[in-house]
């Protein structure tokens, strides 16, 4: 009896249990959610640089030489070409006032020549006749001889000598009767001096110098053999000799330089006028002398141009306006060439190079947005200032398998930069406003397609949805189409098994 008492309690109890099991209540399954809303995505590329004046210089010294003043000091602002340093350069000074006497000096020799070529064509000076010609082709000519006399149309003069008589001498004024010794031509003339001084001539005779002067209409009477008798009213006095006439007018043209005769233009007796060439030179040497002071000339004017650009270098000049940010000597101190003197930073413009992937390079252009912060500046963290790409290189740099692009980013200066601070810089490549977004981890994919799982309103129902995306971030994502403001989609736990999109 016990048995079976012990087999219908056992069988009760097996069958509560079947029972609860095949009656337990089921258990309400909970989801992690987000609700679709409108918002903004920005994709951004990010990179880090140290900032540098964009115009920046560094002067360094071109000679050797001593500090001799210092007009600004570091931390200064100049303007552009303002004197900075000057070095002492009153030896090189010299030096250059040295090759200007040299250049002074061959100026003078160039001169010279060229006067001897020019006076290698020999010209008259005065209008008048030819006489006494002493040159031929072929002649050779040296400086200052005579190539002959000009006479003038006009007057003519003769010295004879007549006896002296104390008690009745010949007076200026006094006429005379002329006689040309080779023709027996005959004509008057007039006593213009008398020497004061008496000569004696043979038989112990006194005579004097006297000087009688004739004019003439058409001819000449240069060199003609002349004697003459004078009449001093009580007595006609005959020359005690004869003499050739001269001219009293008569131009002697002289050589002003050497050379042979290459041509003649005039003969005896020819009518020239002032100005008119009588023969030409020609002397080799001077035109070679003439080629090679040309050649010093432009040397020595060379020399002074580079010299003078030398001399510039001791007068240190700021090539751009701007702040020394720089400076290594002292008044006083010794340079030598190639010492770095100054740098000179245009802080209203401030640049940084970031280097950006070669994933993300192809992102990044000229025109757009960045946002930039200076580690030092706190104010920056949350008002950016603006920036701008200034340079975009067409080749990378690659260190061990990864290659980067290294943009230039450009910004505003301002009191508190400085040069070397860190800077960071966000490029905004791609920005949608006011669109449907959700975030990236509710967006699935499979075969290729995506997907988002939504839950109804009653907790209970899921309904998988094919959607479009479009720009995204980091956090969330552009849904197109698929969805409606407000609905809620279903974020997958991590190791639920879906796949995510990335």
């Amino acid at each position: 009896m016990k048995k079976w008492i012990k087999r219908i309690i056992l069988i009760v109890i097996v069958g509560l249990v079947i029972f609860a099991i095949f009656n337990k209540p089921e258990e309400t399954k909970t989801y992690r959610t987000s609700q679709v809303e409108k918002g903004n995505i920005e994709s951004v590329v990010s990179g880090s640089g140290t900032l540098v004046a964009t115009k920046d210089h560094k002067e360094y010294s071109k000679v050797s030489a001593e500090v001799e003043d210092i007009y600004y000091v570091e931390g200064d602002k100049v303007e552009k070409d303002y004197p900075i340093i000057k070095l002492d350069s009153s030896n090189y000074e010299a030096t250059v006032k040295a090759q200007e006497i040299a250049i002074k000096q061959a100026e003078l020799s160039k001169q010279n020549i060229e006067k001897q070529i020019k006076d290698l064509e020999i010209k008259s000076e005065t209008d008048g006749y030819v006489s006494n010609l002493s040159i031929e082709k072929g002649s050779y000519v040296t400086n200052a001889m005579a190539i002959c006399n000009i006479v003038k149309d006009g007057r003519f003069s003769v010295v004879l000598q007549f006896t002296y008589y104390e008690n009745n001498p010949i007076l200026v004024g006094s006429k005379a009767n002329i006689t040309l010794v080779d023709s027996m031509a005959t004509m008057t003339g007039t006593v213009t001096k008398v020497s004061d001084m008496r000569k004696l001539i043979a038989g112990n005779a006194q005579v004097v110098d006297v000087t009688i002067e004739t004019d003439t209409t058409g001819f000449s009477l240069e060199g003609a053999n002349a004697k003459a008798e004078i009449y001093n009213g009580s007595m006609i006095i005959p020359s005690a000799n004869m003499a050739k006439f001269t001219s009293i007018n008569s131009n002697i043209v002289r050589s002003k330089t050497i050379g042979t005769v290459k041509d003649v233009y005039v003969n005896e007796g020819k009518r020239v006028q002032r100005g008119e060439t009588i023969a030409l030179l020609e002397n080799s040497d001077l035109t070679t002398n003439l080629q090679t002071v040309n050649l010093n000339l432009e040397n020595l004017n060379n020399q002074l141009v580079a010299m003078k650009k030398q001399l510039g270098y001791y007068l240190i000049k700021a090539p751009i306006a701007g702040t020394i940010t720089s400076q290594t000597v002292e008044k006083g101190d010794m340079v030598a060439a190639g010492t770095m003197l100054t740098s000179i930073s245009d802080k209203d413009t401030m640049e940084f190079v970031v280097p950006i992937d070669e994933l993300d390079i192809a992102k990044i252009d000229y025109d757009q947005e960045v946002r930039v912060k200076i580690d030092a500046l706190e104010e920056t963290e949350n008002n950016p200032l603006v920036g701008k790409i200034t340079d975009i290189p067409e080749e990378g740099v690659t260190v061990s398998g990864v290659t980067d692009y290294y943009v230039t980013i450009q910004v505003s200066g301002n009191q508190s930069m400085k040069i070397s601070m860190n800077a960071n810089a966000d490029i905004v490549v791609n920005s949608v406003k006011d669109v449907l977004i959700v975030p990236v981890d509710a967006i699935v994919k499979e075969k290729g397609k995506k997907y988002v799982d939504i839950l109804h309103d009653d907790g209970v129902t899921v309904e998988r949805r094919e959607v479009e995306t479009g720009a995204s971030d980091i956090t969330n994502i552009e849904v197109r189409s698929g969805l409606s403001e407000g609905e809620k989609v279903i974020i997958p736990e991590v190791n639920s098994g879906i796949s995510f999109f990335m």
